[in-house]
């Protein structure tokens, strides 16, 4: 499913003009990289959860010349999908 089938789905569903759906699925995915950004989790029930995760320096290969190097502090974005959804699939 892609953003633009979920937009075709709250216009569907909702009765919203394509420009609302749009607006509201752009606002969620940017409320939601907002709140990553602070460090905060996002719950979403029956869904699951966005978090960050802090992965540390590490030494690192280069895979073509194999020279090694450390590989800097970096943050990641960990889904955990929710028991329930887990359930369906």
């Amino acid at each position: 499913m892609l953003k633009k089938d979920v937009v075709d789905l709250f216009v569907e569903r909702h009765g919203l003009s394509r420009n609302q759906a749009k607006a509201m699925v752009n606002d969620l995915i940017d409320e939601i990289g907002e709140s990553l950004k602070r460090g905060d989790s996002v719950h979403l029930s029956g869904l699951g959860t966005f978090s960050v995760v802090t992965r540390p320096a590490r030494q690192a290969r280069n895979p073509r010349s194999g020279d090694t190097f450390m590989a800097p502090e970096g943050r990641r974005v960990r889904f955990q999908v929710s028991p329930k959804l887990k359930k369906e699939i």
